[in-house]
Formats: C-alpha cells, structure tokens, sequence
C-alpha cells in the first residue's frame, strides 16, 4: 500500500484531484521519452518477426472469489463493450508480461484492478481524474464482499498508479506497473515482442479488439479537454494516441 504522499498513489489523486505540479510534470518526461523510445523499437522487432515464449493462453483462469465476481459484474455495468474488451486484454497481456519479467503478483487483486482500471473513463468530469473513479468503485467492491479496507486501498492505488509514467519508481506492490504494461501493449503494442504470438492471437480471439484504437483515442482526448493539467492530459499533448495508431497489433 502506497503511502500519503507518494506521487499518483490514490491518496495523492484524490488530494490533488490528479493535477501534477510543475515538478511533476519535469518529472514525467525522460519516463515517457523512454518509453516511447523503447516502444518504437520494440515495435519495429515485432514487426520484423521477432517473438518470446512464455505464459501459455490456457494457463489464464479468470479468478471467480467473490470480489472478482462483484468487479466483473461493476465493468460489464458501463455498457461499454470497447472497455470491457480492453479490461480483459489488459489482464491477460499483464499476466503474460509479470511472466516474462519473473514478477510475482497476487492473481485476484490484479485482475480486479485490471477489470475496474478504466471505469472511469467513459464519464470525463472536469475536475476530477478519471481514475479516481475505478478507485472508489474497487473500494465498493471490496468493501461489498467484505474485504479489509487495505486491500481496497491496495487496489486504488494500482489504479491511478497506472497511468503514471515511471510508475514502476513509485508502485511499489507491482500491480499498477503491470496494469500499465497490459493497457499499453493493448492500445500501443509495447512490449508485444516480450510475448508469444501465439498468446497475442489467443487473447486477441477471445476478447476482440475491433474498434479499440478509435474508441481509445476519443476516450483520452475527451478526458484530456475536461483534465488538461493531468497525467493523460500531458500524456495527450505528448503524443499518447499516436502510440495507438502505431500499433502493430492494430488490424490493418
């Protein structure tokens, strides 16, 4: 559980209502140059036949406790097919990168934080990061199944965490790295080299991804216009929703 001050835990999205400071955003940068560096060789790998072996499709099990059940139920709640879909994608291409990297995470809290990463992105609302709202919705479902208050917060904090860049110097429980990970080889194929073909197609066949880049780009636009002083709003003016159209996972 991530402390009062740490930068994008839960305590500080809700106490700073996600607007980074200008330190923050200093910050942010070399994180994000890194990245997309990273990704964009990555990517050209993957596109020139370059694959891993890993996690196999078949050894995913989707957790069935009661607090993953009440998460599944709050994501298919939205009516948003395109976020459902990318919620499940995010889970298992998290699962398959932890593999990768030899990370140990606890299975159900990161498929709840997968499932509810999201949640609040359909409904931009000035003032207020989108991802406090899957953070209070993850709260609800923890408390509903009656799960202790840490592991309510455990799941806030991976929750806003995820869109932090460097969040792996800042998470320090792991799932938000991975939810990270998961969404961004989803809508921006990094890190698609890391995982086996095989296991991209799988996914890619259960949970279709029709649609996913422009629904996801309109998404991070509309939440940057209400949110511009954010971490998707720098995100947006960096270049996030090009990484999308990068995408060599993207159908052509």
């Amino acid at each position: 559980m991530a402390g009062e001050d740490v930068y994008g835990s839960y305590a500080w999205t809700r106490s700073t209502a996600g607007v980074m400071s200008s330190a923050d955003r200093r910050h942010a940068i070399g994180p994000m140059a890194e990245v997309l560096m990273s990704g964009l060789i990555g990517n050209v790998r993957f596109r020139m036949g370059r694959t891993s072996h890993g996690l196999s499709f078949d050894d995913l099990r989707v957790p069935d406790s009661p607090l993953a059940v009440e998460a599944t139920r709050a994501c298919a709640e939205l009516n948003r097919p395109d976020v459902l879909g990318h919620s499940y994608r995010t889970w298992a291409y998290g699962r398959a990168l932890a593999a990768f990297d030899g990370a140990r995470l606890d299975e159900e809290l990161f498929y709840v934080a997968c499932l509810l990463h999201d949640y609040g992105l359909p409904d931009p609302r000035a003032g207020e990061d989108f991802t406090l709202r899957g953070a209070e919705c993850a709260r609800r479902c923890a408390r509903t199944t009656g799960r202790s208050e840490a592991t309510g917060t455990t799941l806030a904090d991976a929750i806003t965490f995820h869109v932090t860049p460097g969040v792996d110097a800042y998470d320090r429980v792991g799932l938000g790295c991975y939810v990270q990970a998961g969404s961004m080889l989803d809508l921006a194929g990094l890190r698609a080299v890391d995982v086996s073909r095989a296991f991209l197609a799988a996914v890619a066949g259960e949970y279709d991804r029709s649609g996913v880049t422009e629904a996801f780009i309109r998404l991070v636009k509309a939440e940057a216009a209400k949110n511009p002083g954010t971490r998707f709003g720098l995100l947006n003016r960096c270049g996030l929703t090009l990484t999308f159209c990068l995408n060599p996972l993207r159908p052509r």
